[in-house]
This record gives structure tokens, sequence and C-alpha cells, in this order.
């Protein structure tokens, strides 16, 4: 990061990207984006991350971009970490289920942990992509 640290890098980019500011929040469609300091520098994207979503930020299969689900290591599958509302974590078999009936995005993860800035461009794009307004975004943590 050419003797920069993360925070002003995050800060930096979160600029130039247009990533909207209120109250001292980045929010992206409502997803939550925070520069996390304390000896374990990285960048944290919440806002209940729809399985479509989940889906296209998991997409650096070698996790090259450092990006870890709900904070956990960087080999977790994205079908072991799903949650819902009415079960919390969901079993693999229940997520496929789910999948197969059109109702995936009733699953979700909580949180990302972005460790590079490759990582949280990555997380943006798919975001822009995505294009849907988070539904929990009023309200959430």
């Amino acid at each position: 990061m050419n003797g920069q640290n993360l925070e002003t890098v995050f800060e930096l980019l979160m600029d130039s990207e247009k990533i909207f500011e209120l109250g001292g929040e980045r929010r992206l469609y409502g997803f939550l984006f925070e520069y996390r300091g304390g000896g374990r520098e990285y960048i944290g994207v919440r806002g209940r991350i729809p399985y479509t979503l989940a889906k296209k930020i998991n997409c650096d299969p070698l996790n090259k971009m450092k990006i870890c689900i709900n904070g956990g290591s960087a080999g977790w599958k994205l079908l072991e970490c799903l949650k819902h509302d009415e079960k919390d974590y969901v079993s693999d078999e229940e997520a496929r289920q789910l999948i197969d009936d059109g109702k995936g995005d009733e699953m979700y993860i909580e949180y990302y942990h972005i460790w590079t800035i490759e990582g949280l461009k990555h997380v943006i794009n798919c975001i822009r992509e995505y294009g849907k307004i988070n539904k929990w975004a009023i309200g959430n943590e």
C-alpha cells in the first residue's frame, strides 16, 4: 500500500468510489463499510448479505483477495456459513433445498472481513452489479 496504512487507503478509496457517507457511516445500497483497527486491521462489510450477492463476492476460489466470511478462516465454504431467520445457521442440505426452491435469498451472510484493497474493490463492484437495496439497511447495526 505504498507506506500508507489501511485506514488511510480505505478513506481514499471510499471517496474515489463515491461511497455514501452519513453520520460517519459509509454505505453502498445500504451495506455498511467500516474500517476496523486495533492490532488486526481489516475492513468490515455488514448488513445481511443475501446469498445471491454473497455468491458473487465468494467467486475468488483461491482467496487471493483475502475476504473472510463472518471473520472466519479463508477456507470456509459459503454454504456452511449461511444463516436463515428461522433456523440461524442452515445445513448444506437445507441451503441447497432453499436454493433449488428459489428461496436462496432468504439466507444471508452477516458480514465479511476484507484484508486487502483488491478485495474491497471486488466487494464494491459486486454490490454495484447486484444493484438491489439491502432490505435490512434501516436499523441494522
